[in-house]
């Protein structure tokens, strides 16, 4: 296959416009482990995770908006019914409840399912769609992730349902990348999530 050829699969990979059967030349060149394919994968997704980044830009509220939600808040809490005494100590999440976080990656999903700011942690669901990826980043803390379901490529390692990642503070991944798809938990720093 030629380098023009990768380039416009990878190209059409990040994009989430890749239809078979060229979906399944991809994949197999991704599973061999084509240097050029990963390479050029990665930047495509850089690519597009800038630019969607940048579309975005920060918006800042009107000055009032603040108060009418406290105000909101206030008058939602005087009507409100008081606690109960005692409060269960659990807590459950079904696989339909719960709002997925907003990613600017085109088939990852994520869902905050505990967070626990005492000890700095937070556990994540995610969903990764078919030769979706996140692209390469730096972790100041650690970071670990198991497979559910699927596979998902961490660092050059293709993990399947059931094994375990760590990757210690100070540490640089490459792109993740999953293959056929995945479900994954992920344990993140709390710390690092924005409120």
């Amino acid at each position: 296959m030629t380098p023009e050829r990768i380039q416009e699969l990878a190209a059409l990979s990040a994009t989430g416009s890749l239809e078979c059967p060229d979906a399944a030349v991809w994949a197999r060149l991704l599973e061999e482990g084509n240097a050029l394919a990963w390479k050029e994968l990665a930047a495509n997704r850089q690519a597009l995770a800038t630019m969607t980044l940048a579309e975005c830009p920060p918006r800042q509220p009107p000055a009032a908006l603040k108060e009418r939600i406290l105000s909101r808040a206030r008058a939602v809490g005087a009507s409100a019914p008081a606690p109960r005494a005692e409060t269960p100590a659990f807590r459950n999440v079904r696989k339909d409840e719960g709002p997925w976080l907003p990613i600017p990656i085109r088939g990852l999903r994520v869902k905050l399912l505990s967070r626990d700011p005492a000890r700095n942690f937070a556990l994540i669901y995610a969903e990764i769609d078919a030769g979706v990826g996140y692209p390469s980043h730096h972790h100041s803390s650690s970071k670990e992730i198991y497979v559910m379901s699927g596979d998902l490529r961490v660092n050059g390692v293709t993990l399947q349902a059931g094994d375990f990642h760590h990757a210690d503070g100070d540490t640089h991944h490459t792109e993740t990348v999953s293959i056929h798809g995945c479900t994954a938990l992920l344990l993140v720093p709390a710390d690092s999530l924005v409120s």
